[in-house]
């Protein structure tokens, strides 16, 4: 019962006046000052394999990235921040699994009726775990950035850097980011995966990345 209480009053505290919840833009922070850029791996130091990743179910098809949160963004729409399983599939390749109609995938469409072939993507891991929450929920809308949600839940606005090789923004104290590129009109197999739900789902086509950097803590 203690904890219930201290859970809404947490709640009910993120929230303005009006019932909203409160939301604070994130700020942008030097590299030196960024955890998850003690180590800069690119071009032959880039493999995937590497990292401890595991085989979930026994029918899986494969390891995969766990606990993800995928960043992109949209010239008009913004940031998202979602969620999406990721297959490991060669040491420079990784699935991105957002289904059809999740905003992760309207952010692909968008990019490839733009005339984009690749789409920037990044994968944040071991973030704090509000902004996980954040990436993991429904909260924000399409056109809304999840960290400023994250934001208001934190009392004080998310610290982002800059990528390697993109001009996507990231938290500064994750542990590691896998930076690439999403090729717009290309589909691949990805799965079978055993679902939440407690059945094995069957493969299907969905899009990868092409892994251009990635960079971590030295622990």
């Amino acid at each position: 019962k203690e904890m219930y209480r201290a859970v809404i009053d947490k709640m009910t505290k993120s929230m303005d006046e009006g019932g909203n919840w409160k939301k604070i833009k994130p700020i942008t922070v030097d590299k030196s000052n960024a955890p998850c850029k003690e180590v800069i791996l690119k071009g032959d130091d880039v493999d995937i394999t590497k990292f401890p990743w595991f085989k979930n179910n026994p029918a899986d098809v494969g390891r995969y990235v766990n606990t993800g949160a995928v960043f992109m963004e949209d010239p008009q729409l913004g940031r998202n921040v979602g969620t999406y399983r990721c297959q490991v599939k060669g040491p420079k390749k990784i699935g991105v699994n957002p289904e059809v109609g999740q905003h992760g995938w309207v952010f692909v469409m968008r990019a490839k009726q733009r005339g984009e072939k690749v789409k920037q993507v990044a994968v944040v891991l071991g973030t704090d775990p509000i902004v996980w929450a954040m990436s993991s929920s429904k909260l924000a809308d399409l056109g809304q950035d999840e960290l400023d949600f994250a934001g208001g839940f934190l009392g004080k606005p998310v610290e982002l850097v800059k990528c390697e090789t993109s001009d996507l923004l990231v938290p500064a104290n994750a542990e590691m980011i896998i930076e690439g590129e999403v090729p717009t009109g290309e589909l691949e197999d990805e799965g079978p995966y055993g679902e939440m739900f407690g059945y094995l789902g069957k493969k299907h086509k969905n899009f990868y990345m092409n892994i251009k950097a990635i960079t971590h803590r030295k622990k």
